[in-house]
Parts: structure tokens; sequence; C-alpha cells
């Protein structure tokens, strides 16, 4: 489907501009990066409303499932807004792997819904617990930040919601396409 390959384009442009922002710390790209989202949202409708008779039911259920990722994208995006003038704590994190896994989730779930072919959820499955021990492993380190000086916490807190966003979004799309695939199987 050609449209979907405009919102792979979408995604892969957010992952390298919240990488750029982690990098630059510009408020500007903020801006980008809620532009992202829009037109990620726009296109995904446009799929849905587009296509309708044509769409198979897992194809509808994947493509809602990205569309209902985008307002927690967003929000997760809203919580570096608190940190730009902020010490940059992030760069002892790994959250451009982070950003990189959940990217390869929803680009897969994409591929996925346009080439028809089935996803290889272990390959997903592994990624989901890469990103869990790497929250696991941020968490450690964002607790000494904040055992060195209480001001962190600010910080810390705006850093440990952006790791937990991105295991709950990748989580939600495994299991989204999961049950996509099981309601086919059950039709």
């Amino acid at each position: 489907m050609k449209d979907l390959s405009q919102i792979e384009r979408e995604i892969e442009h957010l992952g390298s501009s919240t990488k750029e922002f982690l990098h630059s710390r510009e408020e500007s790209i903020l801006d980008n990066l809620n532009n992202n989202i829009d037109a990620i949202e726009k296109d995904t409708e446009e799929i849905l409303l587009r296509h309708k008779g044509e769409l198979q039911e897992d194809q509808k259920m994947l493509l809602l499932a990205i569309r209902h990722m985008t307002p927690k994208l967003r929000d997760t995006f809203g919580e570096f807004e608190p940190i730009i003038n902020r010490k940059p704590m992030y760069k002892d994190l790994d959250v451009p792997l982070m950003i990189d896994i959940l990217i390869r989730c929803i680009k897969s779930i994409v591929r996925s819904i346009g080439e028809s072919k089935p996803l290889d959820v272990t390959v997903m499955s592994s990624e989901i617990e890469l990103l869990e021990s790497l929250e696991d492993q941020h968490k450690r380190i964002l607790l000494t930040y904040l055992m060195q000086d209480w001001r962190n916490l600010n910080e810390v807190v705006h850093l440990m919601k952006v790791g937990e966003s991105y295991k709950t979004m990748c989580t939600k799309l495994s299991d989204a396409y999961s049950l996509a695939k099981r309601s086919v199987k059950n039709s």
C-alpha cells in the first residue's frame, strides 16, 4: 500500500528528530516532532478512510493501534520540554537506543500491514525485553542522580516517564499485533 510508505518515512523522521533534539536540546525541534505526529495521525486516518472497504480486519486493528499511539508519543515529547534547560542527565542513558527500538517496533507493524506477511513476534518480544532492561538500568542511574541531589527530581521523573512510555507503547503494539493475528485465525 503506497500510503504506508509515507507513514514509515514520517516514523523514521520522528526517530531522527528525537535523537537530534536529545543532542541539541533546541526547542524548535519539539515543534517538528509534533508536526511529525500530526502527519502520522493524518496519514493513518486517510488510509483508514480511503481504503475502508479494502482493508482486512487485522490491518484496520493495527492502523487503529498506531493512531491510538500517537497521542502517547506527543505526551512523551511533552516530557522533554521541562528538561530543555536542565543538566543533560539523559546523556548517561541510552535513550537513542530506546527510540530506535520503538521506531523499529512501529515500522515492523506498518510493514506487516502493507506486505500482509507475518511479523516475527519473537524478535519484537526480544526488543521489548531489551527495552525493559534499558529502562531498569536507567532507573538505577536516575536514582543515583536523585541521591546525589534532590533538586534533580524534576528531570529524573520526566526521564523515567519517557522510558516507561516507550516500553508501554512497544508492548501495546505487540499485543495489538498478536490480537489482530488471532482474530484473523479465528475468522
